[in-house]
C-alpha cells in the first residue's frame, strides 16, 4: 500500500473504557485481537482471558477499523473458541468489519483499499 498500513495489536486485552477511542485515534487498518474469552472457573485458576468474538468485533467497529484477524483460538482445550464459529460469524453478511480467523502458514495482505486477501 502507498504510505503503508497501520495494524493494531492489542496483546492480551479484555474491553475497558476508553478503548475504542484510543485505537480510534490510530486510524488502523486492522486490528489484531485475542477472542478466546474468558470465565469465572478461568479467573480462579489464575487465567484471566481475552476478548469473546462479539466484544473483539465491536471493539474494532467501535474504533472504526475496517478489518480484523481473531487469534488465540484452539491454543489451549481449556479457554477457546471454536474456529467454526469465527468462520460463521465471518460469513454473516451484515457484519461490519472483514474478520478472518488467524491461521499458521497463512500469509495475508491489505490491499489498497485495505480489505485483507489471503494468499
Amino acid at each position: 500500500m502507498p504510505g503503508g498500513a497501520t495494524v493494531v495489536h492489542s496483546g492480551d486485552t479484555v474491553p475497558f473504557p476508553g478503548q475504542a477511542e484510543e485505537m480510534h485515534d490510530l486510524g488502523a487498518d486492522l486490528a489484531l485481537f485475542p477472542v478466546n474469552g474468558r470465565s469465572a472457573a478461568l479467573a480462579a485458576q489464575r487465567v484471566p482471558g481475552n476478548f469473546f468474538l462479539a466484544e473483539a468485533i465491536a471493539t474494532a467497529t467501535a474504533a472504526g477499523i475496517p478489518a480484523m484477524l481473531a487469534y488465540h483460538y484452539g491454543m489451549f482445550d481449556f479457554n477457546t473458541v471454536l474456529r467454526s464459529l469465527i468462520e460463521a460469524q465471518a460469513s454473516e453478511p451484515r457484519l461490519p468489519i472483514f474478520l478472518l480467523p488467524a491461521a499458521v502458514g497463512v500469509e495475508y495482505h491489505l490491499s489498497a483499499i485495505c480489505s485483507p486477501t489471503i494468499s
